[in-house]
């Protein structure tokens, strides 16, 4: 039961993780185009 329990919190954290990391690519993608917008 317990490992159980450890699995999951570990697969939400991953989850976590892993949506942030996306998150954050994805901002930093649309500073890039704006700022490339900006000096054209």
């Amino acid at each position: 039961m317990f490992l159980m329990d450890l699995m999951c919190a570990i697969l939400l954290l991953y989850c976590d993780l892993t949506l942030f990391s996306i998150g954050n690519y994805f901002v930093l993608e649309n500073i890039l185009f704006f700022a490339l917008s900006k000096l054209k």
